[in-house]
């Protein structure tokens, strides 16, 4: 029986991670060599659900805390305390109190009495910023600890508060900002000097998997939101403007001090650690250059093509067929083509889509972009999995349109007992089967993508794809 809702996530994230005995994640030592060696095998966008699937086990047949995800000021501190993260909260909390600084709010507390009434209760958010329906979950980091500590510790947190909102109107959490929240938002948060020590392509490559990750779990719970996950840093210069909870204490007077200008200075100027065109841009298309990059990776891939026999996944792990009927079969692969259309044969057909679920973490919510793809299809049946992104807004145009039939086909977990990769992979396999043509509407090519189109090539399936500009 668990003792806290976390119980054994520390487990799952050291093993994915490979770390040996004695070694954690706040170590410094172990988070650079994290940072400058591939990823290891068992680290694989899986962990998100398995993370989630062992919260939720953890969880008893309990009422929990009234106080998880309140959203209120929180300003006491000591005159003594001189804890950096500390003394920063309260001093963004007092901001917000005085007006200065709305939508913040500190200590946030998560997961009280999820297991029992005495466990938890100091699991804490560092940061909350609520702006409109957007809600941030920030982990505040000074130079304590390592960025992937923090990564996994703002991740569990929201994970927790994505079981809660499964479970708002039983735990009485409805109509709460945190749980109502339409975009959700993973933020570990740090003046720039944290992230200098360490190998930053390599720390990126770990958020990417989670970030993934995070869109594996929102496609098997589309009840769910797909956070977004972003590494932030306060300005290069930045330094702590208040020292101490007596100055932090005296800035509630409201008067216009140097302190508070150079903190409300460096809150406007937050910026993504691997620059806002890569993390976190406002931005729903890409830039010309990126767009230009992702539609070469598809052609190079397309042309190098190998055709895979009895083996799947792996296009480029299977056995070549013999040369003429790898180039038959390639060309049945279309890049920008206006469609599998016959302008003067109206027949309709069934049609499988697939498609990506974010751009620069925001999940795609292009709905316009989507409907003038599908238009040029003459669908009978439109079959698609349901997940955010592309499948669901693709959804979203076979229940709108006259004439077309949808199909939902979620990924069956207690079949494959919640394996998510071989949940997904059979369920793409059964679109496939019911289809004519599969339509990918994307910006890369991936793993996943390979194995649809794997599959949908052995089943003499016509494919399309369309860049995502």
């Amino acid at each position: 029986m668990a003792n806290s809702i976390f119980d054994g996530t520390d487990q799952i994230i050291h093993e994915a991670l490979g770390l040996r005995p004695g070694q954690h994640l706040k170590q410094i030592s172990t988070c650079r060599e994290l940072c400058k060696a591939p990823l290891p095998a068992a680290f694989t966008a899986g962990i998100v659900p398995l993370l989630f699937e062992r919260i939720a086990g953890n969880r008893r047949e309990r009422i929990p805390s009234r106080e998880n995800w309140r959203y209120e000021p929180q300003t006491r501190i000591a005159d003594r305390n001189r804890s950096p993260e500390v003394v920063l909260e309260r001093a963004i909390e007092t901001l917000a109190v005085l007006g200065d600084l709305p939508g913040w709010c500190s200590q946030v507390p998560v997961a009280s009495g999820l297991v029992d009434g005495y466990s938890d209760k100091r699991a804490a958010l560092d940061l909350v910023r609520i702006e409109g329906n957007t809600a941030e979950l920030i982990e505040l980091k000074w130079e304590s600890d390592t960025p992937l500590f923090a990564l996994f510790e703002v991740l569990r947190y929201g994970l927790v508060l994505l079981l809660s909102r499964q479970h708002a109107r039983d735990f009485g959490y409805s109509g709460r900002p945190l749980i109502e929240a339409a975009v959700l938002k993973f933020v570990v948060l740090a003046p720039a000097p944290y992230y200098h020590q360490y190998h930053l392509p390599g720390l990126r490559r770990i958020s990417d998997t989670v970030s993934r990750g995070l869109g594996l779990l929102a496609q098997a719970h589309p009840d769910l939101p797909e956070p977004g996950l972003q590494f932030l840093r306060f300005p290069v210069n930045f330094d702590l403007p208040v020292r101490s909870g007596e100055e932090v204490n005296a800035m509630r007077e409201g008067d216009e001090t140097p302190a508070k200008v150079r903190l409300l200075k460096a809150i406007e100027s937050i910026e993504p650690v691997w620059g806002p065109s890569d993390e976190g841009a406002d931005s729903s298309r890409r830039t010309t250059k990126q767009v230009g990059t992702a539609l070469n990776s598809i052609q190079r891939w397309l042309r190098s093509l190998r055709i895979s026999g009895n083996r799947s996944p792996g296009p480029e792990t299977a056995k070549t067929r013999n040369p003429g009927e790898a180039e038959q079969i390639r060309n049945s692969l279309s890049l920008q083509t206006p469609g599998p259309i016959d302008q003067n044969n109206t027949d309709k057909y069934n049609l499988g889509v697939f498609g990506i679920r974010d751009l620069n973490k925001e999940v795609f919510t292009d709905y316009d972009f989507v409907k003038s793809v599908l238009d040029d299809f003459y669908i009978d049946t439109l079959v698609c999995g349901g997940g955010v992104g592309i499948e669901r807004l693709a959804a979203r145009y076979g229940d709108r349109t006259d004439g077309i039939t949808l199909k939902v086909i979620p990924p069956n977990l207690q079949r494959f007992d919640k394996n998510y990769v071989m949940a997904f992979n059979h369920r793409n396999e059964e679109i496939i089967k019911q289809v004519d043509y599969v339509l990918l509407m994307m910006i890369s090519v991936t793993d996943t993508y390979k194995h649809i189109i794997d599959v949908a090539l052995r089943k003499r399936k016509q494919v399309f794809i369309r860049s995502v500009l």
